[in-house]
């Protein structure tokens, strides 16, 4: 991450501080990548599931779909931020988020 922040200041700014202005050359804007978040988290909603589904993405992918889960705007992102190796769990009933949090060694349901 230091050498990140050393060559790419701004850019580590943008994505800690209004994540939604970030932008990177030939990349994905973050509004663009919480849209398609949002659509793929409404999708997996609407998919009748008996029992639980893993989800396994990359860091940011996985911020901005618990941003939407949330319902807050992609400027809220940074308030999701996942590490490497962590796990989020999100619970819905009836095709609704109810709650959103860490993983806790619960037994299988």
């Amino acid at each position: 991450m230091k050498t990140i922040k050393r060559l790419y200041p701004s850019q580590v700014e943008a994505w800690r501080f209004e994540p939604e202005k970030l932008h990177i050359d030939a990349a994905e804007p973050m509004q663009s990548a919480y849209t398609r978040a949002a659509r793929f988290l409404r999708m997996l909603l609407a998919t009748s599931h008996d029992g639980n589904v893993l989800v396994v993405g990359h860091g940011v992918t996985n911020s901005l779909i618990l941003c939407a889960a949330a319902g807050t705007p992609v400027s809220e992102a940074g308030n999701y931020a996942q590490s490497n190796g962590s796990i989020a769990v999100i619970r819905a009933n009836s095709r609704t988020v109810v709650s959103i949090g860490e993983w806790e060694n619960e037994p299988a349901r």
